[in-house]
């Protein structure tokens, strides 16, 4: 059941006028979306319970932006899906990392391990 699903999901946008190639490639960016969505949006979701980190929202909106990208894929728009996915992705996740990198607590310097101190 679960794996009708994820065919059903993967191949939204491939039809029969599609070559072999271009058929694979909106199939893999479909599935990239929704995997990239998931951990973006479980990862945003569960900061809400986690005190030490903030909840990102840019990172939020931009997760929904990349899940658009079947959405595109369905009414043909597929070189313009591929190119959101390719550029949202990467900026989203550096900015995601950026973020919470920033929000984090300094770590703790061991003064035994530091001869500095």
């Amino acid at each position: 059941m679960i794996k009708s699903i994820w065919t059903k999901l993967s191949s939204i946008g491939v039809d029969e006028n599609l070559n072999m190639v271009a058929s694979r490639k909106v199939t893999l960016t479909n599935q990239l979306a929704y995997i990239t969505f998931c951990i973006v949006f479980l990862m945003n979701a569960s900061f809400v319970f986690i005190d030490s980190m903030a909840f990102d929202p840019i990172g939020f909106i931009m997760s929904f932006i990349i899940l658009s990208t079947p959405l595109l894929n369905k009414y043909g728009h597929h070189k313009m899906a591929a190119f959101i996915f390719a550029t949202l992705m990467p900026i989203s996740l550096t900015m995601f990392s950026s973020m919470n990198k920033t929000l984090m607590p300094p770590p703790i310097i061991n003064s035994a391990s530091n001869p500095n101190c």
